[in-house]
């Protein structure tokens, strides 16, 4: 038996390529002078089935392999019914690029992993009020600066925005990251600053060590280059710190 909502839209479009032709001047004759046998025998009749915000399908998450079948059931039984109404082409909406797609294990958190990125925020302000509060950072940092942070994050969206989307697996990824960059936030890890009290190179090598690598990054990979500068910011006072211990 042929849904309703199939025959409704079915019908509507029959009334509609029939008074196409009089719309316009002359509607008169051009009404008289339409003919179903003049249409073409084979014609596309197309629908629209999205599966964004499982407005068409699927109508729920499948977490088991009962929950894949009945999705695929489902499925079916949308195109047995679009056969039945004579339809002959699917359009079959996937996700659309802003739409976030994870891995099958991650699916009945989608809801929730979003507010991770909350988790960073919240890690940068306790970063902000134990810099105002800490003497000991007037020279150098303790912890990921927030600026600096803010800048990996930045550089490593716009810039690296394809790689991030190449995966489901990419959204675990970057929940560690995520959880990694607050540690470092808020981390004993001394820092250097760019803060020069004389320009000469004794006393200040690692700073000019670090802005000379920062340039044939920025030559070689552009806006991404932030994100990798900072990494290196990171991977250096860390190599410096454990040296100095």
């Amino acid at each position: 038996m042929t849904h309703p909502k199939i025959l409704l839209r079915q019908a509507s479009a029959t009334i509609f390529a029939a008074l196409l032709p009089c719309l316009g001047g002359h509607a008169q004759d051009r009404c008289q002078a339409f003919n179903l046998e003049t249409l073409p025998k084979r014609e596309v009749r197309a629908v629209w089935l999205t599966t964004l915000s499982n407005l068409d399908w699927p109508k729920g998450y499948a977490t088991t392999q009962e929950g894949i079948e009945r999705q695929k059931r489902q499925l079916t039984e949308i195109l047995d019914r679009y056969a039945e109404a004579n339809i002959n082409t699917v359009l079959f909406q996937a996700r659309v690029r802003a739409t976030t797609t994870y891995p099958s294990a991650l699916e009945p958190l989608r809801e929730v992993l979003p507010f991770v990125a909350f988790v960073m925020a919240a890690f940068s302000a306790l970063r902000l009020a134990k810099f105002n509060l800490d003497e000991r950072q007037t020279t150098s940092f303790i912890g990921m600066p927030t600026p600096a942070n803010a800048l990996f994050w930045g550089s490593l969206i716009v810039g690296a925005a394809d790689v991030l989307e190449s995966s489901p697996w990419m959204v675990p990824a970057v929940i560690l990251l995520i959880f990694l960059c607050s540690y470092v936030l808020v981390s004993e890890i001394p820092m250097f600053a760019l803060k020069f009290k004389q320009w000469g190179w004794k006393g200040n090598e690692v700073k000019y060590i670090f802005l000379i690598t920062c340039v044939p990054l920025l030559i070689i990979f552009g806006i991404s280059a932030f994100a990798i500068i900072i990494a290196w910011y990171v991977i250096l006072s860390v190599y410096l710190n454990s040296k100095n211990k």
